[in-house]
């Protein structure tokens, strides 16, 4: 968007598509902003929530304390 010097918002939970057109990311969680950097910052975040999303882990401290947070067979 810098050409046409307009600010554009995308929700998305696609990473891969994220970090590809994004030049900034922000991440919320429990309504507050954790983390706001430029996509190469944010993925060395040391955040352990922004953490567990980028890779995609079910263990971490998104579902501590959620009983039966992920399905079991």
């Amino acid at each position: 968007m810098k050409k046409s010097k307009t600010t554009c918002i995308i929700v998305t939970h696609d990473v891969a598509s994220a970090f590809r057109i994004g030049t900034r990311m922000t991440m919320l969680y429990q309504g507050k902003i954790i983390e706001d950097a430029p996509p190469e910052q944010f993925k060395q975040s040391t955040n352990p929530v922004v953490r567990q999303f980028l890779s995609g882990s079910t263990e971490g401290p998104m579902l501590e304390g959620i009983p039966n947070a992920i399905a079991t067979k």
